[in-house]
């Protein structure tokens, strides 16, 4: 467990605490907490209020690994079972949002809640992914980029849900229509 203190200029009103646990699922960051109601101790931290929050939105995994081809395919077992989990999970999702613009009163706040439960568990396998260092593109279709190298410059290797390997890259803004199969990749700097 790291704790930092920081923003000295601040010091009798607030100190940001930037707690990072490394759990099975990647990095957690807490909140700005008062100095009143936050006491750094040797290898834990006090702080008043929920331990946990839940985010607004899901945000894309962003990245800054970068991959050889060997490294991206090595990864695939693991990234194709949390990506699997991440399209049902989104299936799962658009159907309770169909289910709920039908529903009213009790029903549709049940179901909102299960949404929001939803929603939690997508986000946390997108964090899953980017803390692999991949990056998720489609939800849906599973379709997934690991940044590698292609002529000294960065490209995204290409990988989507049911492929047995990485078959192809593209240039960072060309996209999926872009690919191209990695016999033509040149990995050297």
């Amino acid at each position: 467990m790291e704790v930092r203190q920081m923003a000295p200029e601040r010091r009798g009103t607030f100190s940001e605490i930037s707690l990072i646990t490394h759990v099975k699922r990647g990095p957690l960051r807490a909140r700005v907490a008062p100095r009143s109601h936050a006491i750094a101790r040797k290898g834990r931290v006090a702080m008043a209020g929920p331990q946990s929050f839940t985010p607004s939105s899901i945000t894309p995994s962003r990245t800054t690994k970068r991959f050889t081809l060997a490294e991206a395919n090595k990864s695939l077992p693991y990234v194709s079972r949390v990506v699997k989990d991440l399209v049902n999970v989104s299936r799962a999702i658009n159907v309770l949002q169909q289910k709920i613009e039908k529903k009213g009163g009790k029903d549709r706040i049940s179901g909102e809640k299960e949404l929001a439960g939803s929603k939690d568990r997508l986000q946390c396998l997108t964090e899953e992914l980017g803390a692999v260092g991949a990056q998720l593109k489609d939800p849906r279709s599973g379709l997934i980029d690991f940044i590698g190298r292609h002529k000294g410059h960065d490209v995204c290797l290409c990988w989507r849900l049911g492929e047995a390997k990485v078959t192809f890259f593209h240039e960072m803004d060309s996209g999926f229509a872009g690919r191209q199969p990695v016999a033509a990749l040149q990995e050297c700097d």
